[in-house]
This record gives C-alpha cells, sequence and structure tokens, in this order.
C-alpha cells in the first residue's frame, strides 16, 4: 500500500506559513480550536463560525519567535444582524537571513514560488501575505439554524525575493 501512494504523497507541497495560527488561544490548543472560535478568531479556523458571538471585535498581534522571524495579524468581525456577521483577516510572515543546517553530507531543499524544490545555500529569506475575507449566515432549516460560512483568500508567497499570487474559496458549515 505505501508503495501505491509514495507518487501522492512525493507531490504534497510543503505546509507554509498561513498554517501558523495568528492567535494565542489557538495555539495553545495545538490548533485544536475550530469548534470553539468565534469572532475574529474564526475567520482562520472555520468560516461559519463568525456569527457566534455577541459583540464586534478587532484584534492585532504580533509575534517574534526565532531571530529573523515574525508574524503580524489585523482581524475585524462584525456582526451585521442577528443571523449575519462579516470580517476580515490580515497576515504578513517574514523569515529573513535565517541560515539553514543540514547533517553532514545533506542539502536542505524548499519549496520555491514556482513549486519546484530547490536547494538552499546560505541565508534565505521568506515572505508571506494573506488578506481573507468572510462572510458567515445562520441559516434557518426546519426550526434549527445551521452555520454556514465563506472565506474569499489572496495571497502571496515570496521566497528570496520570487513569488506568486494564490487565490483560495473556502466554504464552511456545522
Amino acid at each position: 500500500l505505501g508503495f501505491l501512494l509514495a507518487p501522492l504523497l512525493l507531490s504534497l507541497p510543503a505546509q507554509d506559513a498561513s498554517t501558523i495560527s495568528p492567535f494565542p488561544r489557538g495555539q495553545a490548543m495545538s490548533e485544536a480550536y475550530s469548534v470553539f472560535a468565534e469572532d475574529a478568531e474564526a475567520i482562520f479556523y472555520n468560516p461559519a463560525l463568525t456569527v457566534y458571538g455577541m459583540k464586534n471585535n478587532f484584534y492585532l498581534n504580533y509575534t517574534s519567535w526565532i531571530e529573523g522571524t515574525s508574524l503580524l495579524s489585523l482581524a475585524y468581525r462584525n456582526r451585521l444582524a442577528r443571523n449575519f456577521a462579516v470580517g476580515f483577516l490580515s497576515t504578513l510572515f517574514v523569515a529573513d537571513g535565517i541560515e539553514t543546517t543540514a547533517a553532514p553530507g545533506q542539502t536542505p531543499f524548499v519549496l520555491n514560488a514556482d513549486g519546484v524544490w530547490v536547494p538552499i545555500t546560505g541565508a534565505a529569506s521568506f515572505v508571506e501575505f494573506n488578506f481573507t475575507a468572510n462572510a458567515s449566515y445562520l441559516l434557518p432549516i426546519r426550526q434549527l439554524l445551521f452555520p454556514v460560512g465563506a472565506h474569499l483568500k489572496f495571497g502571496k508567497y515570496a521566497y528570496n525575493g520570487e513569488g506568486k499570487l494564490r487565490v483560495a474559496l473556502d466554504l464552511g458549515g456545522m
């Protein structure tokens, strides 16, 4: 079975910075936060859940991990009606001048903007910017309310200055 799945696994892209949570509560729960998120946090975790929460909120966070890496995030959620909310999330991840080390005889690789694995030589820089627009709605079906939502994401990541724009649409429901 592993022999049959190997080509599929080798074609999977590397994890990008957009999967790093900009919200400390979600990070503290090891990213197991998609059911509990509400307000602006739900924009990252589950597009359907921004409709929950009673107040509008604004969120700004700056996180610096190791030297040369940082994550800046800004989120806003507005509950326009009892059953409708909109919001946005913007994140900027920067890793600049990162030196890589590898075991003797090994060369570290990174997935570049064209989706090609290239060897890393010397210091490398990586920048990723993402913007997510969100809308969620409580859909009434036979005296029950089902949250549904959508994200429209725009992002650009760049490795050593070269990058590509990407667009994604996520749909969610509970």
